[in-house]
């Protein structure tokens, strides 16, 4: 057989799949790049600086090892725009993931149709556009968890190993993940005569803790955002936080998913010859929208609630299902359309940090002459203004000691006047406090310290309006630190 021959036939077999990531791929850049030539989420430009410190300095300021890190230089070599290679490699992992949620659908039931809906959910989905925007890393590490479900249910536990190695090296979320999916495969698949009355049982449980949240008490901590609490339901919390921001067809998207998990669960647990894989999955799912998780933009739970809504789709292929030729064409052309309208009306300027805003207010902070070695000032801006000066700022408090005249921060939702009321007796606040917009004002920290200072003596109320992200008030974080020995 030819090589032309052979292409042919393979195109013929895979062309679907082609077709999908090539449109969820271009999708999704259009959406990235047209609303906005900054990169795209809140984390953009601390990924960018780290590559950029690597091709200018060769090394990079964090330690945190990903292999998020080579793909993002591989782009960039190919590209040379920092910005355009962040919203390039965005767009190629939402391309990437729809195509792997299509194959795993394929996969767990080749007699139904059931891929086909899946992957006209990911071609549409809102959710899908926000997290490939805000967390393409995380959306990397769901890639390889999907990967992780298909060999476990083809059995194939050489690559299962592997995948569950390189998933370590994505994103530690997901390589916790992949740690309870195959525990949980090892539970049913040594028990599966029992995985029924295991999964029951589980869900009694969890039910238990919803119903008494105090039995949390003794199992209660807290890291990086991983804290129980009382019950909550993550996907309507969700809705309320974002309810400025998202669309109809996105609040849509999310109580249909809940929804169909919900139905498809109780008649996947009516059905008593359910196999064990699939609760397995259903157990993943739960684990992912957990009720008993604190609750908060930076908590586990929210990202943990995005990868539910966007693999949620895949529960359709418990069923097996034949669509109409026809039906296809009409259905799969209507998620196309829906799919442009996610693009063209995804709002971007409500849910990415006001990088433009960033890009005067740095200009600003560069004319005034003044050169801190640090410079203390808020996420997504401290990224931001490193990567347009080179100059280092944090949004966090400096680990170590640096000289009073050296260290300096942005602050903000304090007017100038204010910081003379409090602290204009004790300092000479000449040349050390500089107003540089209505909101954001350039201050020497010991200064700041003092007026903080005074003002929780004078006004807790005003204090606690200050003392917010936007005015960081804690030391970074030892995992943050590339060289250990300047932890004190």
């Amino acid at each position: 057989m030819s090589v032309v021959l052979q292409i042919r036939t393979w195109l013929s077999y895979h062309w679907f799949s082609l077709f999908l990531f090539f449109i969820s791929f271009l999708f999704r850049f259009y959406t990235y790049h047209s609303h906005s030539s900054f990169a795209n989420g809140w984390d953009a430009y601390f990924y960018i600086i780290q590559i950029k410190s690597y091709i200018e300095e060769g090394a990079m300021h964090s330690n945190r090892l990903s292999l998020f890190y080579p793909l993002l230089l591989g782009v960039y070599y190919l590209v040379q725009d920092y910005e355009l290679t962040y919203q390039t490699i965005s767009a190629l992992i939402v391309g990437l993931f729809s195509l792997q949620l299509y194959r795993l659908a394929a996969i767990q039931n080749q007699k139904s149709d059931a891929k086909y809906l899946v992957a006209g959910i990911a071609l549409f989905s809102p959710m899908l556009t926000y997290v490939g925007a805000q967390f393409p890393k995380n959306l990397l590490g769901f890639i390889g968890l999907l990967f992780l479900l298909e060999f476990l249910f083809k059995k194939q536990y050489v690559k299962v190993a592997l995948i569950f190695l390189v998933n370590c090296f994505i994103h530690k979320m997901t390589a916790g993940l992949s740690i309870v999916l195959v525990a949980l495969f090892l539970v049913f698949r040594l028990l599966p005569a029992y995985s029924r009355y295991l999964f029951l049982g589980g869900m009694a449980f969890l039910a238990l803790l919803v119903v008494f949240p105090e039995l949390l008490a003794s199992f209660s901590f807290d890291r990086e955002g991983f804290a129980f609490n009382q019950a909550s339901i993550p996907s309507l919390s969700f809705i309320e936080l974002m309810k400025e921001s998202i669309s109809i067809s996105w609040t849509t998207e999310i109580v249909l998913i809940n929804l169909l998990f919900l139905v498809i669960l109780i008649i996947a647990i009516v059905k008593e010859e359910t196999s064990y894989y699939w609760y397995v999955t259903f157990g993943l799912f739960i684990l992912l929208t957990l009720p008993i998780l604190e609750w908060s933009p930076t908590s586990l739970s929210y990202r943990l609630l995005m990868g539910f809504v966007i693999i949620g789709s895949l529960t359709l292929s418990y069923f097996r299902f034949q669509i109409r030729t026809w039906m296809k064409y009409i259905g799969f052309l209507l998620m196309i359309v829906g799919g442009v309208h996610t693009a063209i009306r995804y709002p971007s300027d409500k849910l990415d940090p006001p990088y433009n805003k960033y890009k005067v207010l740095t200009k600003k902070i560069e004319a005034l002459g003044v050169e801190p070695e640090l410079l203390i000032v808020h996420k997504s801006f401290a990224e931001y203004y490193t990567f347009r000066t080179g100059k280092d700022a944090l949004p966090w408090l400096p680990e170590y000691e640096l000289p009073t005249s050296r260290l300096w921060r942005i602050a903000y939702g304090v007017p100038v006047k204010t910081i003379y009321y409090y602290s204009g007796e004790i300092f000479d606040l000449n040349h050390k406090v500089f107003k540089i917009s209505p909101w954001y004002s350039m201050i020497r920290e010991d200064i700041w310290r003092s007026f903080m200072h005074n003002v929780k003596e004078d006004d807790t109320e005003l204090y606690n309006e200050l003392n917010t992200w936007r005015n960081p008030n804690t030391i970074r974080p030892s995992y943050l630190i590339q060289d250990k020995n300047l932890v004190k």
